[in-house]
C-alpha cells in the first residue's frame, strides 16, 4: 500500500527505478525504502513509512489508513502536498522499461 500511495503522489513515477529487479526483494528487506519527495509532507511519508514495516503486524489496516487518511485530507493546517509551492517541482522519473509485462 505505501508503494502504490508513492506512485499516486508522485504522479506515476517509477519505484525503485536506480535498483535492478534481482536486488530489489533483498534491498527492501533490509530496509531500503523509496525516498520521501520533496513536495510530500512528513505526516503523509509517514502514513507510507507505517506500510513498509516489516512486520506485518506492525503495518496499518485498512481501515486505520483510512481514517489516517481521512484526518490529513480534513487538516487544513499544513500542506502534505506542495506540487504549486516552489517553482523547481519535477516529476519523479518514470521507467517504462521497469513496468511488469504480461
Amino acid at each position: 500500500m505505501g508503494c502504490l500511495m508513492w506512485e499516486a503522489v508522485t504522479l506515476g513515477g517509477t519505484p525503485y527505478a536506480d535498483v535492478r529487479s534481482d536486488e530489489l526483494a533483498t534491498r527492501i528487506y533490509r530496509g531500503r525504502r523509496l525516498q520521501q519527495p520533496q513536495y510530500v509532507g512528513d505526516e503523509l511519508y509517514q502514513v507510507m513509512l507505517n506500510c513498509w514495516q516489516n512486520d506485518a503486524d506492525e503495518r496499518p489496516t485498512f481501515q486505520e489508513l483510512e481514517q489516517v487518511l481521512q484526518n490529513i485530507c480534513n487538516d487544513d493546517v499544513s500542506p502534505h502536498l506542495l506540487f504549486s509551492f516552489y517553482s523547481s517541482f519535477q516529476y519523479e522519473p518514470y521507467s517504462p522499461n521497469l513496468e511488469f509485462k504480461d
